[in-house]
């Protein structure tokens, strides 16, 4: 059961951090279960700032990721017979998990992507909007990427345990 709902959200990443955020504010609004600090304008630009610098990093380490996954692909040739395959590493190279995990950290990198380009529009029009509707957008954004973090982290792990497995 919990695989699949894993697998789910997975597969609907964006869709399901926009969920959760707009889930933290709908308990908020309904039974005040948070108390949310709504941030000035000055305060919220220079946090968008460092959340703009933060997104772009972590991109660059998920697309470190992605290459170092690639490139073990390029080393590893592909074999059909799955008995002769001499560790976890390889034969999770030749599964079809393969391709789910680059699709995966493909997923992760635009979503920070999409988050950026979310902020720098807030940062852009931040003139015209109301510092609540700033610092709403900045606890989206947060809640976006610290999940998008988890999500990269657990699958690096899986993949980085793989090679354990061979092992033991």
């Amino acid at each position: 059961m919990y695989a699949k709902i894993m697998d789910r959200y997975f597969n609907h990443a964006i869709t399901a951090d926009l969920f959760v955020a707009c889930l933290f504010f709908l308990a908020d609004y309904k039974f005040g279960v948070f108390s949310f600090a709504y941030l000035d304008k000055p305060s919220a630009m220079d946090f968008i700032s460092n959340l703009i610098g933060t997104c772009i990093s972590l991109a660059g380490f998920i697309l470190a990721a992605l290459t170092i996954i690639v490139s073990f692909k390029s080393n590893i040739k592909a074999r059909r017979d799955y008995h002769n395959i001499e560790s976890a590493l390889e034969l999770f190279l030749n599964t079809k998990n393969y391709e789910r995990v680059v699709k995966f950290f493909k997923k992760a990198i635009v979503e920070f992507i999409i988050i950026v380009m979310l902020l720098y529009g807030i940062w852009l029009s931040s003139a015209n909007l109301d510092s609540n509707i700033i610092s709403m957008v900045l606890f989206s954004a947060v809640t976006m990427v610290v999940l998008t973090i988890w999500r990269s982290l657990d699958v690096l792990f899986k993949v980085m345990k793989t090679e354990n497995l061979n092992r033991q």
